[in-house]
């Protein structure tokens, strides 16, 4: 598996739509979570999000629908541990 490069690589603009959708994921995820989450599984949600986001904007996506539901289809495993 590929890391994702540092966070430092991405300029102002990419910064600020990716911590747009992040924050949108991450408020959808504890709407609709049955319980609140533990500090470690927020810790272990929050990575696989940024990892899956990430991922997906360096393949050239830049629309933010896009990049949520891509974002959200990689929580179906961390989400299953809990």
């Amino acid at each position: 598996m590929m890391t994702p490069p540092s966070i430092s690589a991405y300029d102002r603009e990419a910064l600020r739509l990716l911590s747009g959708v992040l924050f949108d994921v991450k408020r959808t995820i504890e709407s609709r979570a049955v319980r609140p989450f533990t500090e470690g599984e927020r810790t272990d949600v929050t990575r696989a999000v940024a990892d899956r986001l990430m991922r997906v904007f360096d393949t050239g996506e830049r629309d933010p629908r896009t990049l949520k539901r891509a974002a959200m289809e990689g929580l179906s495993a961390p989400l299953r541990k809990l």
